[in-house]
């Protein structure tokens, strides 16, 4: 008997993968989902995340998949954590940072391969403000985060520091209209 996975016929997708005309995602998710209705129950999340070697083995295979040129058959090189998480994240829709800043920002920047003077361009932000970015010494403006967002094709939510300006913001709105709220809060959230 053999170790791994058991076989399961994935023909229909194979011949979708085969068309001239790309099959759109969501109609490609409702096959999945009717394919194998186990995917609508939502504990075979938990049960992978509990297994983290296996869990480990699928993403390996997603990702290998995911980073594979098209039309190029054969053996598919290991993706590692490096280039895989990111991919991963888009996959969960989860691409959130938790990370300072400056760290998110070098990392976006070594992933890309790209130099100050690279980043300036794509963002026609000053090479020493990207300079002082990059080494934590300053923090963009609300405004600068999603043009250093879009010139890295991410939501200017990836950054921590965006998440936080835009919660502030939503609450003081709240509170202007409501402003009985804010000492409810102040007694939450401070006072305790």
């Amino acid at each position: 008997m053999s170790q791994g996975h058991p076989k399961v016929d994935i023909s229909e997708f194979l011949e979708l993968n085969q068309r001239e005309k790309k099959v759109p995602w969501a109609e490609r998710m409702e096959l999945i989902k009717k394919r194998f209705p186990w995917m609508n129950d939502s504990r075979w999340i938990a049960e992978l995340l509990d297994d983290p070697h296996g869990l480990g083995m699928e993403l390996q295979d997603v990702l290998k998949v995911t980073a594979a040129t098209p039309g190029r058959d054969g053996h598919r090189a290991t993706v590692t954590a490096k280039e895989g998480l990111p991919l991963l994240r888009q996959l969960w829709d989860d691409d959130y940072s938790y990370l300072p800043f400056h760290e998110s920002f070098q990392a976006l920047a070594a992933a890309r391969r790209l130099s100050i003077r690279g980043i300036a361009a794509k963002t026609n932000i000053n090479y020493g403000q990207i300079n002082r970015y990059l080494k934590g010494t300053a923090l963009p403006t609300v405004e600068e985060m999603q043009v250093i967002a879009k010139a890295f094709k991410k939501d200017p939510s990836y950054f921590y520091e965006y998440r936080i300006a835009a919660l502030e913001a939503a609450m003081a709105k709240q509170m202007d209209r409501i402003p009985e709220l804010s000492v409810k809060l102040y007694r939450q959230l401070v006072k305790r």
